[in-house]
């Protein structure tokens, strides 16, 4: 079963609009991701431990959200700007 929100969602949005540039390219190859996700994950593991006594978890929390999405941000940076006035409606609470 299909849910209609995200088909009314993700309508007219198109992913990779730029298979041409670093990003584009990289997302066709399949290896070069896992190994990338492989690595981030170890890094994850080893600042962790290394953080561990060190830094309150919660302050390890935020500053991973705060790299991930600085890191999203420079990614998408352009299919977020062009998307957006699409994005917003969908953004609002619903009563």
């Amino acid at each position: 079963m299909v849910d209609k929100t995200y088909d009314s969602l993700t309508a007219g949005l198109t992913l990779n609009r730029n298979p041409e540039g670093l990003i584009g390219r990289a997302g066709q190859n399949a290896q070069l991701l896992l190994v990338l996700a492989l690595l981030f994950w170890g890094g994850n593991v080893i600042a962790a431990r290394l953080a561990a006594g060190e830094i309150s978890p919660g302050v390890m929390v935020c500053l991973r959200w705060a790299i991930v999405t600085l890191v999203l941000l420079l990614v998408a940076r352009d299919n977020v700007r062009q998307d957006w006035p699409k994005l917003v409606p969908h953004c609002a609470p619903s009563s």
